[in-house]
Parts: structure tokens; C-alpha cells; sequence
């Protein structure tokens, strides 16, 4: 039973980072491109009062600029680190879930 309690800590500490590099991330992507978060947004009566960071087009757009090529156009210089930090964090969260669920 400690190994479930390890992998419950693993995933705990996993999605602390994984959600402070997603939101610094984000916070990049809108400040270099606020047209395309207004594009991406979902147009629709269930997403309307809620902010851009709870959209799951916006949660997408941010897993795809973190896992392709796309933190590359960006030009400030964290970008890499928080896109390797997402990358590492998602996986390894995935990872213990999953061990855990079987």
C-alpha cells in the first residue's frame, strides 16, 4: 500500500506543476497573441460567463503550442522551459494515474 500513497503524492506534486507552467504558458500565449485566444474561444451559452482558462478549445491550444512546435514562434524566453515542464509534468501525472487506476 505505500506505493499507492507514493504515486497519490507523485500526482499531487505533478499537477501543481503542470498547472503553474499551463497558466504561465497561457498567460505568454495572450499577451503575444490576444487575437488568436479570442478566435479560439468557444462561442456558445455554456462557456459565456466562464474565463478563457476554463475553455477546453483554450486548454487545447495551450497542450498543442506545449507538445508541437508551436512554443517556438513565441519570443519570450520561458517559453521553452514551461513547454518542457508541461510535456514532463502531463506524462508523468499520466503515468501514475493510470498505474494507479489498474
Amino acid at each position: 500500500m505505500y506505493w499507492v500513497q507514493l504515486l497519490g503524492m507523485v500526482m499531487a506534486i505533478g499537477t501543481a506543476f503542470y498547472l503553474h507552467s499551463y497558466f504561465k504558458l497561457l498567460n505568454i500565449i495572450r499577451k503575444e497573441c490576444p487575437d488568436l485566444i479570442e478566435e479560439t474561444r468557444a462561442k456558445g451559452v455554456l462557456y459565456e460567463g466562464s474565463r478563457s482558462s476554463q475553455d477546453p478549445r483554450i486548454v487545447v491550444l495551450v497542450l498543442r503550442y506545449a507538445f508541437g512546435s508551436g512554443w517556438k514562434l513565441l519570443s519570450s524566453q520561458d517559453v521553452k522551459k514551461y513547454a518542457i515542464r508541461i510535456r514532463v509534468t502531463f506524462s508523468l501525472v499520466l503515468t501514475a494515474f493510470s498505474a494507479l487506476v489498474v
